[in-house]
């Protein structure tokens, strides 16, 4: 099991279960030989059934059925001595909140397991923890404290009415940084979400000098989430990735870097190595999307922020029926208030007409002007007038507010297209100093100045 990293120095490191190939293609190291009552190494019938209880062990870890697993893995390394198991064995203890039992195992590993091997320093600062843990909760108990480090033999179990503790408690996304790796290897990129949240972690990546982002959606891996960048991406001198967290509804929620500033990840061969040698095949699976690039390198980098799916979220297809709703009303009000005010001047007219009429000797049959009463009907006239001027004022009021609505929201999205093409064209032009930091002899050049 190799170490790829942890999110604080308190908690301990979300390791996994060692890597099949590791033990199951080759026999145990020499080390393994100092194991009491071992001789010679393992036959390739016992390397094939400590396979079988390996693989077991893992499905009921997975499970977090994780007193079945550890009886799968104790059989697995009585058969196999390997001591990489050992660390598996202490792992699945530490889960099940048997610290004494953990420290045991932790401590076995430690004497046997390769100077090399990669969990040594998680299980170092474990030991510590544990040894420290123990030894507060004998004073506590009134007890005297024993040395933590005694080899008399396994300890005693807290029996079966021990309670497993709850994966590591996390309020928000987390994701600690990568900022280096060996090149020609892959890359596993790993986040912790709050347990129960239905959110879908998606891990963007590109190798220098590429245009366009590859989308990978994080998996499940016991208590942690994974990303994988292959090492066919790991070529050059850095890698770039950035992560995005969307809610059910598909609203991002959450990001760590971004697609016009990714975190960058400087390719060194002497960088500790950053991957899970049991993830299996490293080829990545790219999410399927319209905006995949031309070049047949995933989803574009056309943004400086991804879009939301808000009322307000610029680009976005509430946005656009707010948009156009917006205009059409204006339209509309604005259409209308026209209506009623040429009905108003209609009946405004017609009102004058019949006043010119009433002073006109010759209209008036020689009675003396006005010679015509205002009638009901003209009463009638002068209030219809009146009625549509107001709703012409109305019509036109809302309107306009309709119209100064529809303007803002048009000069939003115009405002998001035009950034979103400038971050086009800064993605495409060379060169990019994160996408190609320049390296030499003895000094660094622009990627240096965008780390620090």
């Amino acid at each position: 099991m190799l170490d790829l990293h942890h999110t604080s120095s308190s908690r301990i490191r979300i390791g996994a279960i060692a890597a099949l190939a590791a033990f199951l293609c080759a026999a145990p190291v020499a080390s393994a030989q100092k194991d009491a009552g071992q001789k010679g190494a393992p036959t390739a019938d016992e390397l094939a059934k400590g396979k079988e209880h390996f693989a077991r062990g893992k499905k009921l870890f997975d499970k977090k059925d994780y007193k079945g697993a550890v009886k799968e893995f104790k059989e697995s390394f009585r058969l196999t001595r390997n001591p990489l198991l050992l660390y598996n064995i202490g792992y699945t203890f530490d889960q099940l909140g048997e610290k004494a039992l953990a420290l045991f195992y932790y401590q076995k590993y430690l004497e046997q397991a390769p100077s090399s091997d990669s969990n040594r320093q998680a299980a170092e600062g474990r030991v510590q923890v544990l040894e420290i843990e123990i030894e507060e909760a004998k004073v506590a108990a009134g007890e005297t404290p024993q040395p933590s480090g005694s080899k008399t033999g396994e300890p005693k179990t807290r029996g079966e009415s021990a309670i497993a503790p709850p994966a590591p408690a996390v309020d928000k996304f987390q994701h600690e940084v990568i900022d280096e790796a060996p090149p020609g290897k892959p890359i596993d990129v790993s986040a912790f979400i709050p347990q129960g949240r239905k959110w879908t972690v998606t891990l963007y990546y590109r190798a220098a000098g590429e245009g366009s982002f590859t989308a990978v959606e994080m998996k499940p891996r016991y208590n942690e989430l994974l990303g994988r960048i292959p090492a066919a991406k790991t070529v050059g001198q850095s890698v770039q990735y950035y992560i995005e967290v969307k809610d059910a509804g598909g609203k991002v929620v959450d990001r760590s870097g971004k697609q016009t500033s990714p975190h960058l990840v400087l390719l060194d061969r002497s960088a500790k190595p950053r991957f899970y040698a049991d993830m299996g095949d490293e080829t990545a699976q790219p999410i399927a999307s319209e905006d995949v690039a031309a070049s047949g390198g995933g989803v574009a980098a056309t943004s400086d922020e991804p879009r939301g799916d808000g009322w307000m979220d610029a680009g976005s297809s509430k946005f656009s029926k707010l948009k156009w709703g917006a205009t059409g009303a204006a339209v509309g009000l604005v259409a209308l208030s026209t209506t009623f005010y040429l009905l108003s001047s209609k009946a405004s007219s017609d009102l004058e007409s019949e006043a010119q009429s009433s002073t006109d000797p010759g209209q008036c049959g020689g009675t003396v002007p006005p010679c015509r009463t205002f009638s009901d009907k003209q009463q009638s006239l002068e209030g219809k007038g009146q009625r549509f001027e107001t709703y012409a004022n109305i019509s036109l009021g809302v309107g306009a507010a309709a119209a100064i609505g529809a303007g803002v929201l048009w000069y939003l999205e115009i405002r998001d297209s035009r950034k979103r093409r400038h971050a086009q064209e800064e993605s495409n032009d060379e060169p990019k100093l994160s996408a190609s930091p320049v390296l030499g002899d003895g000094f660094v050049g622009g990627a240096a100045a965008v780390r620090f």
